[in-house]
């Protein structure tokens, strides 16, 4: 039998009454990016400094499976104004929803330097992050950084950015595997009077899916489903 049917916000059939699954990249689709990422870089001397700092410092500190795109959330909707007290609220925002987990704020060092010189208590709260090991301050641009910094807690890393990662040098990865990779691991936010509001990827795949012996599950539009179960 046939039906049309909707998903619940956990990935339920309505009709059925399965889970739908949730599937990231596989392991050897990590690796490709991450090794494609590392010949990219590998002609810019400071980025391939970042990339050797930033995986000594994870192996050392973390894992920081939640990587924080810090001047992506500071500058959100404040054209050229930094906004400590976003990236704050964020970070704190992580910690509440996820405490379990070690959230990281990566800035390149001319942004950090910049402030310092900009704002009395900037050094502070630059301070009270690195004690915390919450901020990673690049030496180059912070854009690799903070890409490969996601991917290299591979299944288990968030990516927060509003960045839509489609930038020409981004795009010389892997167009598809990037792609999959953010639907599947990026956090978007917004602000609602300087509370922070996360969109977390979906707890399910958007895709052809086949749940038991019995069941398949297509994708349609309008955020509709066609379930097709066999007749007993």
């Amino acid at each position: 039998s046939a039906s049309i049917t909707t998903v619940s916000e956990n990935g339920q059939c309505s009709s059925c009454g399965d889970l739908l699954n949730k599937y990231s990249l596989a392991g050897s689709e990590f690796n490709q990016i991450l090794e494609k990422i590392r010949r990219i870089v590998s002609g810019k001397e400071s980025s391939l400094r970042d990339i050797r700092r930033f995986s000594q410092f994870s192996d050392q500190n973390g894992p920081f499976n939640i990587i924080i795109d810090g001047s992506n959330v500071a500058f959100h909707k404040h054209g050229y104004e930094f906004s400590f007290d976003q990236l704050i609220n964020l970070v704190k925002e992580i910690e509440t929803q996820f405490p379990e987990e070690k959230p990281l704020v990566i800035l390149p060092a001319f942004r950090v330097s910049s402030l310092e010189k900009q704002f009395p208590n900037a050094t502070k709260i630059f301070e009270e992050l690195k004690i915390k090991k919450q901020l990673f301050v690049s030496l180059s641009s912070d854009d690799w950084c903070w890409l490969f910094g996601a991917l290299y807690q591979k299944q288990n890393g968030w990516l927060v950015t509003n960045d839509e990662i489609g930038s020409n040098y981004f795009t010389l990865i892997n167009g598809p595997i990037l792609k999959k990779y953010k639907r599947y691991h990026q956090i978007k936010f917004d602000f609602t009077n300087g509370t922070p509001i996360l969109h977390l990827p979906k707890p399910y795949t958007h895709c052809v899916q086949k749940l038991n012996d019995s069941c398949w599950m297509f994708p349609m539009a309008n955020d509709l489903w066609l379930c097709i179960q066999a007749d007993n």
